[in-house]
Order: C-alpha cells, then sequence, then structure tokens
C-alpha cells in the first residue's frame, strides 16, 4: 500500500467516530437530498433486475452505503479504515443485520472477481488514490456486464468558480467510458 494511502487510512481511523459531524460539505441537507435523489435515479435503472448488489468502494462510515440499503440493496462497503467500517456496522446492524458486508481493502486491487456486483459506487475518494486510473479499471472489472458505475463527489469552490484553465482542462478531458467498454454503463448525472 502506496504511503498516501496508509496516511489517509491514519487519518480516517482517527476520525472515524467524529468523520460525519467534521465533514459539513458532505452531510448537510442540501448534498444529501440530492445524493439519495442521484442514487434513487441509479436504482431504478436496474430495480428491475431483482435484488442488486452493490459496491460500495472507499465506504467510510457509510453515506453511500445506507442510502443503497434502503432501496432493499445488498452492499460489500470496503475501505481502508478499519475503525471506518466499525463505525458503519454499528449504524447498521440493528436495521440492515446482514445485509451489508465490509471488507477491509489490503491494497490497490479491488478483491472480488470480474463480474460480480450489477452497481459500483463511490464518492469524495478518488482524490485520496494516487492510481485513481486503475481503481477506475479495477471498478470496471468486477461490474457486471450492463451494470452501472457511479463516481460523485462532493462540489467544492472549483467548481462553483472555475478558473478559465480549468474550464479548459475540464473540456478536454470530457470523455465517454462506453467507448471504453460498451457493456458496462458509467453514468454522469
Amino acid at each position: 500500500m502506496s504511503s498516501k494511502i496508509l496516511l489517509n487510512k491514519k487519518i480516517h481511523d482517527e476520525l472515524s467516530q467524529v468523520y460525519d459531524k467534521k465533514h459539513t460539505e458532505i452531510y448537510n441537507e442540501i448534498e444529501q437530498n440530492r445524493l439519495q435523489e442521484t442514487l434513487k435515479t441509479i436504482y431504478n435503472l436496474k430495480s428491475d433486475d431483482g435484488i442488486i448488489s452493490v459496491l460500495d468502494f472507499g465506504s467510510g462510515t457509510g453515506n453511500l452505503t445506507l442510502k443503497f440499503l434502503s432501496f432493499g440493496c445488498l452492499v460489500t462497503a470496503v475501505d481502508v479504515s478499519e475503525k471506518s467500517l466499525s463505525v458503519l456496522l454499528q449504524k447498521t446492524e440493528s436495521l440492515y443485520h446482514g445485509k451489508v458486508n465490509t471488507v477491509v481493502l489490503k491494497n490497490h486491487k479491488i478483491p472480488f472477481p470480474d463480474n460480480h456486483f450489477d452497481i459500483v459506487a463511490t464518492y469524495s475518494v478518488l482524490h485520496h488514490i494516487p492510481d485513481y486510473l486503475f481503481v477506475i479499471q479495477e471498478m470496471m472489472r468486477v461490474t457486471k456486464s450492463k451494470g452501472l458505475i457511479y463516481i460523485d463527489h462532493e462540489f467544492n469552490d472549483n467548481r462553483w468558480n472555475p478558473s478559465q484553465h480549468l474550464e479548459q482542462y475540464y473540456e478536454r478531458t470530457k470523455q465517454t467510458f462506453k467507448a471504453i467498454n460498451r457493456n458496462k454503463r458509467i453514468i454522469y448525472l
């Protein structure tokens, strides 16, 4: 594991009990409502498929996990922080016992077989990962054919007031992952 990821693990282990309270840019009514509606839309795209299996990559204390569980999904929450996963289990043990599985990430490879999950989702995680393109490839690998991949990040000042250079960067890096793999869809909402 890289030194950057080990540092993130240490920090997130230390903050696990207060993470939700410290991150008001994520845990506020507007962002949580936006996220709930977005995930409901994604769930509805797959809801005819029966019970939906979801991988919450970088789950932390369970922001996405709790929402997917509320829709009736079976969720596998993976994270480098064992203590964050413990907090997640405390949140889910009474209402969602047996519907969530937690896995501690030990290296850069997602520890599941190819074509395993209906939905793979991540929120506010990729900025912590040195080789996030590899992680996106791993997400594609573990997503079932016709599955969905959801990548999101909370808004920041750059989003609301981007510089000219950042606007040029956004324009130049626009791409559709459908061109990379036509059997898996990445949803841009």
